[in-house]
């Protein structure tokens, strides 16, 4: 009896280790069948499981799907209020005033590259897990770029703090160093990005502004370096001409405090600015091709030249710099520097190791400027450095 049934025990074994094997051979069967039905048949064929805006594309070719999806929706353009706050302030415009649309073709092309996963078993595996889950994937947003960047650069303008730079003065022999004050503006491509992501989800509510902060050029920490009086020249101006002595005072303030950091190449056209009568300049003598004559702004020749005399004596490079074609009266000939916006300019480079300070003061028949900067940077004796706070 004991016999016997050990005989059996042997011939039941194959059966028992066919039994995984058939298992797996089925499961292997149904993998694939299942597979032939929802690998598209070629690369350009959505993959079943897939839907765009609640439609079913799967199995579609991309021009199919495209259509289908255009049918399904009667007009293109988005038809929507779009709301933008900053605070207690908001704006708004229309889709269409951006011609914002539906681009099915994008979204098809997008879906395809997403799905293009390795041939084998992984993309079987991707497929069948399509059927268990299908995606729903919003339409792709088409709009004019610069219709947008317009509206922003609009609102940015009501909202934009500008950036302050660090100041410099001089208080009875002290040097004054104001702070640097960061300003703020809209971060125009974030917040472009939240208006179309907002409108692909089909969100009602209105859309905070991005913004970013703006650094200043200069810090009070940069201009800790200027401590001494590197060099000055001082002229005698023609009180008796009052058109004259405006246009000199005028563009000494404008002068005053400009700061050229390590490197940098100062105009002296940029800093003035245009002479006209609309910046309050007014008509005085200026030398033209050698003779007098009358025009807007004139004087100013007198600035550029004591800072032209200022910088050699302080040692900055000068970059562009062109003399009168006569001889004036407040230098020796050969000294002076003549300009005219937007053909004769005044350029300097700073080429010293830390930032320099043009300071310019007209004060009764006499005009001077002086070129601060570090001590480290001063020619000839050491001077000491001058307090400051």
């Amino acid at each position: 009896m004991y016999k016997a049934s050990w005989i059996k025990g042997i011939k039941s074994s194959p059966r028992k280790l066919l039994i995984p094997v058939i298992v797996t051979i089925q499961l292997i069967l149904n993998t694939s069948v299942g597979a032939a039905f929802i690998i598209p048949d070629h690369a350009g064929t959505i993959p079943f499981g897939i839907s765009i805006d609640g439609i079913k594309v799967g199995g579609l070719s991309q021009n199919k799907a495209a259509a289908l999806l255009q049918q399904n929706r009667d007009n293109i353009y988005l038809d929507r209020d779009i709301t933008v706050t900053s605070g207690s302030k908001e704006w708004s415009a229309s889709a269409q005033d951006f011609d914002m649309r539906y681009d099915y073709p994008a979204t098809i092309e997008t879906v395809l590259a997403d799905s293009s996963w390795p041939d084998g078993l992984q993309k079987v595996l991707a497929l069948i897990k399509l059927q268990a889950r299908p995606m729903e994937i919003p339409a792709e947003i088409s709009w004019n770029h610069d219709r947008i960047y317009d509206f922003l650069h609009n609102v940015n303008a009501d909202i934009m703090i500008s950036a302050r730079n660090a100041g410099f003065s001089l208080e009875n022999g002290t040097i004054v160093i104001s702070p640097e004050q960061y300003g703020e503006e809209i971060d125009i491509d974030s917040t472009a990005d939240r208006i179309i992501q907002s409108l692909r989800l089909n969100q009602s509510n209105a859309i905070e502004i991005a913004t970013r902060e703006i650094m200043p050029a200069i810090t009070a920490e940069d201009l800790q370096m200027v401590d001494c009086e590197l060099a000055s020249f001082t002229t005698e101006m023609d009180i008796s001409n009052l058109n004259r002595n405006n246009n000199i005072l005028l563009a000494s303030e404008l002068l005053n405090g400009t700061v050229i950091m390590p490197g940098e190449v100062m105009s002296f056209n940029e800093v003035v600015g245009e002479r006209t009568m609309d910046n309050g300049f007014r008509s005085a003598p200026v030398i033209v091709s050698g003779s007098v004559h009358q025009d807007i702004g004139g004087g100013i020749c007198q600035l550029a030249t004591n800072l032209f005399n200022a910088s050699l004596l302080a040692g900055l490079d000068i970059v562009e710099r062109s003399p009168h074609s006569i001889p004036v009266k407040y230098v020796p000939h050969g000294q002076d520097a003549t300009v005219f916006y937007g053909q004769i300019d005044l350029k300097l480079r700073n080429n010293l190791s830390g930032p320099v300070v043009i300071c310019s003061k007209a004060e009764n028949q006499y005009l001077k400027v002086s070129i601060y900067g570090n001590h480290l940077d001063k020619s000839g004796t050491y001077v000491p450095a001058l307090s400051i706070r």
